[in-house]
């Protein structure tokens, strides 16, 4: 018997079991001959029909499960002889029955239950009682509940045990439970309550819960992308969120982030008339435990994810309501956290662990409305070992030992007493610029509001490479007639797996350690970080669509700002591409009349059409023009370093900023790439066709760029330029000059080159050297040095040089179509018909043969509308002619044509037809075999 309340949620049971049990799913011991389902009371392993892959569940609720039992001495000895006593006398009646008065504390339940008809008041045969012991000792040796990857650990998991239920053993249960290994589990042990929750005087409580958990997990319909409009599932036209109360706990040896998130909002219902009202966050990868909204405990529902976006938090509130707050843990895919060991630290002496929360990488780190347009001031309150120092995008609110506010000093050794510090950032910020960063510090004064935190061995370098910083600062505050309203410009030098130059975090600017040149040459970059205190961070672009905002003022405002009226306009505020044409626009009617000239800009050619903006750009190219004179010597005549010097001096090169040695090797660089392309090009005529064979690309670029860089043209370059580029502690030449090597087929420096991976991580470094050491050391080497470096990597950054390699190693497609234009594309079609020529001398007896290979190849160009450009090329025609005039077999003139005709014959790829027919006849008999064998088998 059930009351009305229980009687939804067992009818939302029914509904799920007969949407998704399947008798063919099950186990054979759960099943009648005729295929129906046993649900007998008291059968205590029917969720074991979850271990099948393909079952449609999307949790299990276990409410007094029978799952193991406690081996007493006596059931030890029963369990000896159960096995042969069922099969001797399987129907004698000898298992005791349950007592009544076992199952809960209602005496009403009791008296129905006894008075059951249905009721089982006799002994359970040896047979039942001896398989279900058997059954239940199979389920608990399982190994798919300690694997996360099964089936069962896949799903969600609810447990509900009363904690004086004697049917079934208590301890021996949440022992099992802790031995599970589901990723989202839940267990509750409901005090005083017996076995048959759903019947004893506080069911109210188990329904309450069961209920609550069901909601939880409901499989929702996931949103569309229209939902994602800002890269984001937060419904902010309906929710102002405008601060966050963040007390969390960094704990290095779980690698976790624990603690609560909490939201101050205004909301408005987008119609005044709906009745469910709720607060969307963003989440990726993130262990959520529990949701309030205003104080109180509240449902909260996570959405399925999505691989890139992540899960909706959808937390139900009412329209009076003002604050939401999560509780949470991070976990081991939170993308936004790197924990390094201390042995991938500079001192190695502590582990340390640092955030990059840009573009949308926020929602792995803490539950937040993951987009720029969505700005709120903080307060943090962050428990560490009191041997870390902690820093955050904010202003620390701990005192000094001057009686300032600044982070707190960690102490010596290693102390790992839990110790508060507490920051607030009093400027509105997007969720992308929350940073953090963790570890054995120490600091250096830079000026009166800028300070550089490095770990101790590196703080010294990094206080003289950045000693530039209050400089930058009333520097661009000069220039914007803007104060800077962030109070403190703090840098911190991250460890080498940093995978960016740097990150505009406010208050607290991330910078990589391959800044660290020595001569201060690289610290534009910090100039860079500075002008995005203004352009950026202060005015922000609306959504990562409009990111040219950010980046494009920046550079401008890195080199020569003059956006005074800008930032005046924006500041504190987010902005669109079209908000900015509509200030462009009336900044020049109104306050400088130059109407004409702007009826003349073509909008849509500078915001989205491919290729450089309409108009170049004129600058004082003196020096630029010198490097680039160089450069052209240096190829035009590699042997003649005086026609070099001509053209500037070896002296004058140790004058060179290092931008110039950039354009340098940029130049040397580019013309490199032209001539590969070349080689391609000529290994694909040589093959006669599109789909050239790896290798002879590989060995046709080899060659052709060994003409251009020999290694006695690389050592005249090194030398002239005094072993600059290969002593030079500067990053950005380092990448550049083993570039060129590693392109040229130079392995020379190649363990100079695998140090300088294994010693950082900037994705803007490894990710091109990875690709050419793949090249030009084969796929095996690179792997083998990824493998070694990967650990010092950010997750991001591994996962893109992963992609990388993986993509280089993927076979390429053979054809390429051009996309049909739709109706309304206007297309431009020019065709042209190239002939490539190669050359081939084959040797041996009775005598040499050459032999001309001419190939046709149509190429197709189509430019559509959209600017896209679209090109086809398609072989016409091949003809083979040797030089006596005798005619060629159109096969692969470099292989035996009996070879060529064998493999033919056996359908071997043309790959084999260089073996010879014998072993080519074997390698055929042996594929034949495996295939047989296979079926065979199955």
């Amino acid at each position: 018997m059930v009351n009305s309340r229980s009687s939804s949620v067992i009818d939302l049971l029914r509904e799920s079991v007969a949407s998704s049990w399947r008798a063919s799913d099950m186990p054979a011991h759960l099943r009648h001959s005729d295929g129906s389902f046993r649900n007998a009371r008291g059968q205590n392993l029917s969720y074991v029909v979850l271990f099948p892959s393909k079952h449609e569940f999307a949790g299990v609720a276990l409410v007094g499960p029978s799952v193991a039992v406690e081996w007493r001495p006596m059931l030890r000895v029963q369990a000896l002889f159960a096995r042969p006593m069922s099969a001797i006398v399987p129907k004698l009646r000898i298992v005791p029955a349950v007592k009544a008065e076992l199952l809960c504390r209602d005496p009403a339940y009791l008296e129905d239950y006894i008075n059951d008809p249905l009721t089982l008041t006799d002994h359970m045969t040896m047979r039942m009682g001896e398989q279900s012991l058997h059954a239940m000792l199979a389920l608990h040796k399982d190994p798919r509940f300690s694997d996360p990857s099964s089936a069962f650990c896949r799903l969600p998991v609810l447990f509900v045990i009363g904690s004086e239920d004697k049917v079934v053993s208590v301890p021996a249960a949440v022992a099992f439970f802790d031995k599970l290994r589901s990723a989202d589990k839940t267990i509750h042990v409901l005090a005083g309550m017996f076995h048959t929750l759903f019947d004893d005087p506080e069911k109210d409580e188990v329904f309450d819960k069961l209920l609550a958990w069901l909601h939880s997990q409901r499989v929702q319909t996931p949103p569309t992308k229209d939902h994602l409009t800002m890269h984001s599932y937060a419904n902010l036209h309906e929710v102002t969120f405008s601060d966050l109360e963040w007390n969390v706990e960094i704990d290095f040896e779980r690698q976790q982030l624990r603690g609560t998130a909490e939201y101050t909002f205004t909301y408005e219902p987008a119609d005044a008339a709906q009745d469910a009202h709720v607060v969307v966050l963003d989440t990726h990868h993130l262990s959520v435990e529990k949701a309030f909204v205003d104080g109180e405990e509240a449902a909260f529902e996570l959405l399925p994810r999505d691989a890139v976006f992540g899960s909706a938090l959808v937390v139900p509130i009412t329209r009076a309501s003002r604050k939401v707050k999560v509780a949470y843990a991070t976990t081991a895919a939170s993308s936004g956290l790197q924990w390094l060991p201390k042995e991938l630290t500079a001192d190695k002496t502590h582990p340390y662990l640092f955030t990059q929360c840009q573009a949308i990488h926020a929602r792995s780190v803490v539950p937040a409305p993951d987009t720029p347009s969505a700005k709120f001031t903080y307060t943090a309150h962050v428990t560490a070992p009191a041997w870390a120092t902690v820093l955050l995008s904010a202003i620390a609110q701990d005192e000094g030992t001057s009686g300032d506010k600044q982070p707190r000093q960690a102490t010596g050794g290693g102390d790992s007493t839990p110790v508060v510090s507490s920051f607030r950032q009093e400027v509105p910020i997007p969720s992308y610029l929350l940073a953090v960063a963790a570890g054995r510090l120490a600091s250096a004064e830079l000026g009166p509001r800028s300070r550089v935190w490095a770990e101790p061995s590196v703080v010294g370098k990094a206080a003289h490479e950045f000693a530039q910083t209050e400089e930058f600062l009333a520097h661009a505050e000069a220039i914007t007639a803007q104060p800077y309203v962030w109070t403190r410009y703090d840098l911190v030098c991250l460890p080498p797996s940093f995978p960016y130059g740097g990150m505009e975090n406010p208050c607290l600017t991330f910078v990589t350690p391959t800044l660290l040149a020595g001569d201060r040459s690289l610290a534009d970059v910090v100039a860079h970080e500075i002008a995005h205190s203004w352009t950026g961070n202060l005015v922000t672009n609306r959504s990562w669509r409009d990111f040219w905002l950010n980046e494009g003022w920046t550079m401008w405002l890195e080199r020569k700002i003059q956006a005074r009226q800008y930032i005046r306009a924006f500041r504190f505020r987010t902005l669109t591409s079209e908000d900015f044409r509509a200030f462009f626009e009336q900044y020049f009617t109104e306050t400088v009349d130059r109407r004409a000239a702007l009826a003349q800009i073509d909008w849509h050619a500078w915001f989205h059409a491919p290729g450089l903006p309409p108009v170049a750009p004129r600058f004082d190219t003196t020096l630029s023009s010198q490097a680039l004179a160089l450069a052209e010597q240096m190829l035009a005549r590699p042997d003649d370093p005086s026609a070099w010097a001509a053209v500037v001096s070896s002296r004058a090169l140790k004058k060179w900023p290092a931008a110039l040695w950039i354009l340098l090797l940029d130049t040397l660089l580019l013309k490199q790439q032209a001539v590969v392309a070349e080689a391609v090009t000529l290994a694909t005529t040589a093959q006669g066709d599109d789909t050239a064979n790896t290798d002879d690309k590989n060995d046709a670029t080899a060659t052709v760029t060994a003409r251009l860089f020999t290694p006695a043209h690389v050592d005249a370059i090194d030398a002239f330029a005094h072993h600059h580029l290969t002593t030079t502690h500067n990053a950005e030449l380092r990448f550049r000059w083993y570039t060129l090597l590693l392109r040229a087929g130079d392995l020379r420096l190649r363990a100079r080159t695998e140090a300088f991976l294994g010693e950082q991580g900037r994705m803007k470094y490894v990710r091109p050297l990875f690709r050419d050491l793949r090249r030009a050391a084969g796929a095996a080497e690179a792997a083998r040095v990824f493998d070694a470096c990967k650990r010092l990597y950010h997750p991001i950054a591994a996962k893109m040089i992963q992609r990388d390699l993986d993509d280089a190693a993927a076979p390429k497609p053979t054809t390429t179509a051009a996309a049909t234009p739709t109706a309304n594309q206007a297309t431009s079609t020019t065709t042209t018909a190239a002939k490539a020529t190669a050359t081939t001398t084959t040797t041996g007896a009775p005598a040499s043969k050459t032999v001309k290979k001419t190939t046709t190849i149509k190429t197709t160009t189509t430019t559509g509308a959209d600017g896209v450009v679209r090109v086809t090329k398609e072989i016409v025609d091949v003809k083979l002619a040797s030089t006596d005039g005798d005619a060629v077999d159109s096969g692969d003139n470099s292989r035996p044509d009996a070879n060529v005709r064998l493999a033919r014959l056996l359908g071997i790829p043309r790959a084999y037809a260089s073996y010879s027919p014998v072993a080519a006849l074997a390698l055929s008999a042996a594929v034949v075999a495996t295939v047989l064998a296979v079926v065979k088998r199955r």
